[in-house]
């Protein structure tokens, strides 16, 4: 996606993919948690 240098909504997508990169790191270390407890421990033998 291409936005002119003079185009107001410019400054708001440069903020805007924190905002989205945030939910996907989240997202990974919930999914990372998940793993992390779904997996056999030694105790489970």
């Amino acid at each position: 996606v291409y936005f002119k240098a003079t185009d107001p909504f410019s400054e708001r997508w440069q903020s805007a993919w924190i905002i989205t990169a945030f939910w996907d790191v989240l997202a990974f270390v919930v999914l990372c948690v998940i793993c992390y407890l779904w997996a056999p421990s030694q105790n489970s033998k």
